[in-house]
């Protein structure tokens, strides 16, 4: 089976990891796959891609919409000719379904975010009323979220999870009293909620440090954030990390502060990997995944206060952080690899038939 897949970049992201980790799972199955990109042509993955993934990179960044980037990018579908092809993330997908018009093979479409909370123009959701229901599929990741599409697209809606990586390689045995929070640094992760908490908790505690892993545009203004609260010394701002999870292995606690989410992969990795986790109830998926006081803490989103409590709630009682860990991997099950990566074969295979 030929399986192309359309995506902006493989930089550093969610959607990035999952489609990489889709790419290889399939090559294995020996599927031919193409992998087609927007950026510059000597771009590389920062996700590990199997040798025989044919990666092209059509060189459109900043000249997507027009015409000739309309054709190339119909020109490469044509070429890879895949009996489906599966796209990632809303200003892609519409562009796909268009220079598409007319071609045989289905479409599959993944949408990545909140579909309310999404951060594209005014003008890609209106492309995406127009083109989505001539997706053969749309791909969300949890219930909260397929309910907010519209009524006339729900039947073409699939929900399937992110498959999710097992980095429990990389957890500490030994208490390093630090909280960690990975992501990329921008308004929808609330970082500018979760310094102001934090500085509540060193009060209490002054030997704990919060970690923050992530590059984003928002970076400056947190480190002032940080700055004005004093915490110069207790949150560290990490940048990207090394290796995909290795973060793990600098936390005892894992917090997630998001206003929303598609799919909260890093709060779905530390669980996995049997860490005690934090979050806010933003929508979409952290209320899917955690049972409150069960296996894991809910906050009120956007809540400086419920966010400090829980945090001190945790580091205080040393048995409830235990029963969490304990019960993290096993609530987890349905998120591993082979479970979400078979459902993804079962539907290829299927629109491809």
């Amino acid at each position: 089976m030929n399986i192309t897949l359309v995506i902006g970049t493989m930089q550093a992201g969610g959607a990035e990891k999952v489609l990489s980790l889709l790419a290889n799972h399939w090559v294995k199955k020996k599927f031919n796959i193409t992998l087609l990109t927007f950026d510059h042509s000597t771009a590389k993955s920062y996700y590990r891609l199997n040798r025989s993934i044919n990666l092209i990179n059509l060189d459109l960044m900043g000249n997507t919409k027009s015409p000739i980037a309309m054709y190339k990018l119909r020109k490469a579908l044509i070429k890879s000719q895949p009996d489906v092809v599966l796209s990632f993330l809303a200003d892609t997908n519409v562009r796909v379904l268009f220079a598409a018009t007319g071609l045989p093979f289905p479409i599959i479409v993944c949408d990545r975010s909140n579909p309310q909370r999404e951060n594209i123009s005014p003008l890609t959701k209106g492309l995406r009323n127009l083109f989505y229901p001539f997706a053969d599929k749309v791909i969300v990741q949890t219930q909260e979220a397929k309910a907010l599409y519209a009524n006339h697209l729900q039947d073409a809606i699939n929900v399937i999870p992110n498959p999710v990586e097992n980095y429990s390689k990389y957890r500490k045995k030994s208490e390093t009293k630090k909280i960690v929070t990975a992501g990329r640094l921008h308004v929808s992760k609330a970082y500018d909620v979760l310094i102001p908490a934090f500085a509540k908790v060193t009060a209490k505690h002054p030997d704990w440090q919060l970690l923050i892993w992530g590059k984003g545009p928002e970076f400056d203004a947190l480190q002032k954030i940080s700055n004005d609260h004093g915490m110069q010394e207790a949150i560290v701002f990490k940048g990207l990390s090394p290796k995909p999870g290795e973060w793990m292995k600098t936390g005892d606690i894992f917090v997630l502060s998001s206003r929303w989410e598609g799919f909260p992969n890093v709060l779905a990795e530390a669980m996995l990997a049997g860490m005690p986790v934090i979050s806010t109830d933003c929508a979409c998926g952290p209320k899917e995944m955690i049972t409150d006081g069960k296996n894991g803490l809910l906050t009120r989103c956007e809540d400086e206060q419920s966010l400090a409590d829980a945090m001190i709630h945790l580091i205080e009682d040393k048995g409830l952080q235990r029963k969490i860990a304990t019960a993290t991997q096993p609530s987890m099950k349905k998120y591993e690899q082979r479970n979400v990566l078979d459902k993804w074969t079962a539907l290829v295979e299927s629109m491809a038939k």
